[in-house]
């Protein structure tokens, strides 16, 4: 990528937990998958310094600020939930249990580079504004993570699915805080019986789904799995008070402003027009 260069792509993934003994099942023998041949691409080690504020504001809305080196697409990385249909992509690759979020890319040299460690570059960091509200970004976690990433492809060529093999240490200075092992499955041109043939193969030999955060938000813990400043509002209680209701209301539509912010920022089809109806539903709630 040129310095100007920015990507942004639609990255649908199923996490899977595993043991460290855990061994892969060969998945060319499983009915349903389609899987003709297992390629190898060779191990590689990624090392991934994740930014946030202090109180953790973009884990906890489910956004992701890293700054990567190894394999091909080092850089920087901002992964945004993917909106309102995500859930219609999940269905389409085959299992619910995906997880859809949009990624940006920008390359190394996006960052400033006279900083240790380098700074953020500030049109992703505009992009999340609405989260961190001006709030300093800095480092919070390292990974180094050991990668045996394979191609699966059907009898005929075709790009089914990339396996990725993780082994993640998480480094504290130059000592190993923590390590854990998973495994993620990133859907390409496989049809959504494929995929769901796949993880349940993973699923039958002792894999885990279901439930998995980022790697970023395992290696920081229970302060980045916390809800949003302006958390989901529970279900209202037409007995309950009047103020309840209120709260609730102001709380959805709050959050819906804040979803759309983060669309318009990227120029995504309706986002002005639905970040207006947020705007006015919070208006005529206060009034």
């Amino acid at each position: 990528m040129s310095g100007a260069e920015r990507r942004t792509y639609r990255e649908t993934e199923h996490k899977l937990r595993v043991h460290g003994l855990y061994r892969l099942p060969d998945l060319r023998t499983v009915p349903d998958a389609g899987v003709g041949a297992v390629a190898e691409l060779g191990a590689l080690v990624l090392t991934a310094t994740y930014y946030d504020t202090p109180d953790l504001r973009l884990a906890r809305s489910r956004i992701t600020l890293r700054r990567r080196e190894g394999g091909v697409d080092d850089g920087w990385h901002l992964k945004l939930p993917a909106g309102e249909d995500a859930k219609d992509t999940a269905k389409a690759v085959g299992h619910a249990a995906a997880t859809v979020r949009d990624e940006v890319q920008l390359p190394l040299s996006a960052g400033s580079g006279g900083n240790q460690p380098p700074e953020p570059p500030g049109a992703l960091l505009e992009l999340v504004l609405a989260v961190t509200r001006g709030a300093a970004v800095e480092p919070v976690a390292t990974l180094r993570t050991e990668r045996l990433p394979r191609e699966l492809r059907s009898a005929d060529g075709r790009l089914l699915a990339e396996l990725t093999d993780d082994t993640v240490s998480v480094l504290d200075g130059p000592h190993i805080a923590a390590r854990f092992r998973e495994l993620e499955v990133e859907a390409r041109d496989g049809t959504p019986e494929e995929m769901a043939a796949v993880v349940a193969a993973l699923v039958a030999s002792g894999a885990v789904e279901g439930g998995l955060p980022a790697k970023a938000v395992r290696a920081l813990g229970p302060a980045a799995m916390a809800p949003p400043d302006v958390p989901e509002p529970g279900p209202v209680d037409p007995a309950g008070p009047a103020g309840a209701a209120i709260r609730a209301h102001l709380a959805r539509h709050t959050a819906a402003f804040v979803a759309q912010d983060l669309r318009v920022r990227r120029d995504l089809h309706d986002s002005v027009h639905q970040m207006r109806v947020a705007a006015r539903r919070l208006r005529s709630g206060l009034k």
